[in-house]
């Protein structure tokens, strides 16, 4: 349609969620479309929209051909803020429903799907008004410079003000915002005037001002800050003759920039592709002046360039298709049927561990791009991206782009728009990768999709494997969910027929798995021993004795997960958490340090108990630090490597580890659960579980199930190759089922125990969770909240099937110097608890709610 015809064309509505404080206003909002914006604004445009008297940015998620029912006055947008969209109908269809499911408004729903990178945003300036300038220099000369008090702080300043024709009087909270308005003559952005006067909201205060000639109000829209990355490149016009270059004066330096370029132009079939100018002086080893100079000779013509900022650069090692095992192939059928049928079907691969279950993803893959369409890839931690990621580039090459928070803002600014323009085939990415917007994705992959770091803990609270299975069935694309160790969810659903089952239940070549053995350290402990029982340091030595490699698995950070009086029993404990402080003992100049591993609170270890002076102060417990020490005190001669959050919190450290590793330059890896899943390295053979009942006694009804599936993971990463490999599992509980099932590599005898429990208990798959947790600064505020919100859940689910259970203190009863309580609601299926959950929070105070957060299917009850 041309401009002509959009003009007069038939009227066109949009629905906007627009950026508001409060997520408690329904969204979105309709809105009609002036005829001269139609041709620009569709689905994901982020507009200038008027709202309650003022004008906000806000994001079409809906365009119609009429305003809804019962909606008679409709404004106009007022302006089309960005030119490309940020994300489709498919992805505003799946916000819609994260908003329902989650309980969450449409403004959180959607900003995972806004990056910030790519996001306007509207900067209000504040500042006074011309005339209360002049008061305020006026003022400043009469009182010698001295601070500004306006407003019949004198009687002198009453008669200025007067002078002026303004108004007499002004309120408190006026006069408080024009004395902060006085410190910034040139003005100052809203928010951070609200910042500076410590309240939440001065809009109307400010509009009052305005009106009355005191206050001027500014508005601007900022562009996103990150841009294009642009880089001076030449192209070949043409090559002059023997008598044109003499007459040019071409030097030798200008002739081989001509020859390069004319050469480039020849190997590309004779198109004049730009080349970078630092392309070509690193080619030529020369300086910008002979390119210039041609440039001026009209033999070059200098051109801007978009550059990306690759943030993976391929390895150039090339891999092709394997040759599939039965178990394999018959995946890989089930997977590419559906997906060349454009089905969207659910399928749960379960294989286990080095069964192959990547080449059956990377040749469903390709069967995604033969078609045309995009794949995305999701894993569980950005430790796990570095393998994947080289793994996928040397199947797929530039076709991969790859988006986790661990990349610049620049970096995923550019794979952003390289998976929106359909450039990217394939996108691998963490757990807010599920948003990537592609805009023709044919198959969703999760790897390791029992994994609980697929839940988002902040606002909006969604599960990437739910998501992932919305957005196939919005995209119509085939949804694999691959495990060693399925969720009991999962495979639940698989028994169920509500997910196709694929198992590959043997390693490829039909290699062994790994031979567990299991040592019981009370009997250890008894003898005497440490850290380490004497099977486990007598098979260490014998690999390192054999040049072979060795994975330490410990699921905790630090040196002790505690410091101990052994006097008088005082334990160093977060003054902001309700938990023990971690003890750390960072080797070299550094000294001991106590840090809590949830607010970030850090103190120097003490020497003597600060409790009762005694100096029998001790660590309790161990961490990763303490086991890097004990074995290199016991295998000084071993190259040690550690794997947690300590050593990997700079950009790129998990992958310049494990590379390490991989290369064989180290022969021991220390690490938590980074090392438990995903990693392939052939010559490691020996696995050594320092203490598998770390979390096998958590407050939670997920502790067997999490502690089988990271035993039974990192058992895995033992005997992957030709070498056969042995894990060493020490515990203090051998006969506890998720030891034994893990043991035997044995994953249906772990569901077939744990299913029963799950359904005495009427826990998830055979309910429906949601935690409602109550968070202030003072307790009575935090258990007022939570028990109003109790009371309203007893009373809308009274004489129904929703359990209410509590309310009661969280287990860490205080976080970042928050009380907590909550209260957990236990329904048969999602309509009921959907019903309680939203007819209850509407019947409770505002105040109440602000301080309420709302987690539906909750991976974790602390």
């Amino acid at each position: 349609m041309d401009q002509a015809n959009a003009f007069n064309g038939p009227a066109l509505y949009v629905e906007v969620v627009v950026e508001v404080e409060t997520a408690r206003i329904p969204q979105p909002f309709t809105y009609s479309v002036p005829a001269a914006l139609r041709e620009t604004v569709d689905i994901g445009s982020c507009v200038l929209a008027p709202f309650a008297g003022r004008e906000l940015l806000g994001y079409v998620v809906a365009v119609r051909s009429a305003p809804p029912d019962g909606v008679a006055v409709v404004k106009d947008i007022l302006d089309c803020v960005q030119v490309e969209t940020l994300f489709g109908q498919e992805l505003a269809e799946v916000a819609e429903w994260m908003s329902h499911y989650y309980h969450c408004g449409r403004r959180d729903a959607l900003r995972p799907m806004i990056p910030k990178f790519m996001a306007s945003s509207l900067k209000t300036i504040v500042g006074v008004s011309p005339a209360v300038r002049e008061i305020i220099a006026y003022s400043r000369l009469l009182n010698a410079g001295k601070p500004v008090q306006l407003f019949f702080e004198t009687e002198r300043e009453t008669v200025t003000n007067v002078l002026h024709g303004l108004p007499m009087k002004v309120s408190p909270k006026q006069k408080l915002i024009l004395q902060a308005l006085t410190e910034h003559p040139d003005g100052i952005e809203l928010h951070a005037l609200t910042a500076q006067l410590g309240v939440q909201r001065v809009t109307d205060t400010l509009k009052r001002l305005q009106e009355r000639g005191l206050v001027t109000i500014v508005k601007s829209i900022v562009a996103p800050q990150v841009q294009p990355k642009k880089r001076k490149a030449y192209r070949f016009v043409r090559r002059p003759g023997e008598e044109e270059a003499a007459t040019l004066k071409i030097t030798e330096k200008q002739a081989a920039v001509l020859r390069e370029l004319e050469r480039l132009r020849r190997l590309d079939f004779g198109r004049a592709k730009p080349v970078l100018q630092t392309e070509l002086r690193w080619r030529l080893d020369v300086s910008t002046s002979p390119m210039d100079a041609l440039v001026e000779k009209g033999l070059l013509e200098a051109v801007t360039l978009e550059v990306r900022r690759d943030p993976w650069p391929t390895s150039g090692k090339a891999t092709s298709h394997r040759q599939l095992s039965p178990d394999q192939e018959t995946a890989y059928q089930a997977v590419c049927s559906s997906v060349e049928g454009n089905h969207a079907d659910r399928f749960l691969l379960h294989g286990v561990t080095a069964s192959g279950k990547t080449e059956v993803y990377l040749q469903s893959i390709q069967a995604a791009l033969d078609m045309g369409r995009q794949s995305i890839v999701l894993v569980p931690e950005i430790s796990l991206t570095s393998q994947v990621m080289d793994i996928f580039q040397s199947r797929f090459g530039g076709r991969v782009a790859v988006l986790h928070s661990a990349l610049s803002d620049g970096e995923r600014y550019d794979e952003w728009r390289r998976i929106r323009r359909g450039e990217a085939g394939v996108i691998v990415g963490a757990r807010s990768g599920i948003f990537a917007p592609a805009p023709d994705a044919a198959l969703i992959i999760l790897d390791e999709e029992h994994e609980s770091s697929y839940k988002q803990d902040q606002t909006p609270r969604y599960h990437a494997r739910a998501v992932a299975a919305r957005r196939a069935k919005s995209a119509n694309a085939t949804l694999v969910l691959g495990s060693a160790t399925p969720s009991v969810e999962s495979f639940y659903l698989a028994e169920q027929g509500r997910l196709k089952l694929l198992t590959m239940p043997t390693r490829i070549d039909d290699r062994p798995l790994p031979p567990v053995e299991v040592v019981d350290q009370r009997q250890e402990f008894a003898e005497g021993r440490g850290l380490f029982s004497g099977r486990l340091e007598e098979a260490i030595c014998r690999r390192l004795a054999r040049k072979e490699q060795i994975i330490l698995f410990l699921n905790r950070r630090g040196f002790s997960s505690s410091l101990l009086c052994r006097d008088c029993g005082f334990t160093a404990k977060c003054p902001n958490c309700s938990v023990s402080l971690t003890y750390h003992a960072p080797q070299g100049t550094h000294k001991p340090y106590l840090q809590c591993h949830h607010c970030d609170w850090r103190q120097p270890a003490p020497t003597r108990c600060p409790q009762c002076a005694g100096d029998r102060i001790r660590t309790f417990g161990m961490g990763t630090e303490k086991v890097e020490i004990e074995t290199a005190r016991l295998f000084p001669d071993a190259r040690i490597l550690r794997l947690d959050r300590d050593t990997t919190s700079r950009k790129d450290a998990h992958r310049r580890i494990l590379t390490k590793f991989r290369n064989e330059d180290a022969d021991i890896l220390i690490g938590t659960q980074m090392v438990a899943k995903g990693l392939d390295f052939p010559r490691v053979t020996l696995v050594g579980v320092v203490a598998a009942d770390t979390g096998l006694n958590q407050p939670d009804f997920r502790a067997a199930e999490r502690s089988f599936q990271v035993l039974t993971q990192v058992s895995g990463r033992a005997g992957r190759a030709d070498l056969p490999g042995e894990v060493i599992v020490q515990t203090f509980n051998p006969d506890h089922y998720s030891v034994v099932a893990a043991q035997k590599h044995d994953y249906e005898r772990f569901y077939r125990e744990e299913i029963v429990y799950r359904r005495e208990l009427l826990y998830p798959p055979f309910s429906y969770l949601a935690n409602v947790i109550a968070t202030a600064e003072h307790p009575n505020v935090a258990e007022g909240a939570v028990n109003a919100a109790a009371e309203a859940f007893r009373t809308v689910a009274a004489g129904g099937p929703v359990q209410i259970l509590g309310p009661v203190a969280a287990p860490i009863a205080k976080l970042k110097n928050h009380y907590r309580r909550h209260v957990l609601l236990k329904a048969p299926d999602a309509a009921a608890l959907s019903h309680v959950l939203d007819d209850a929070l509407a019947r409770l105070d505002d105040k109440v709610k602000d301080i309420l957060t709302l987690d539906v299917e909750p991976q974790s009850m602390m």
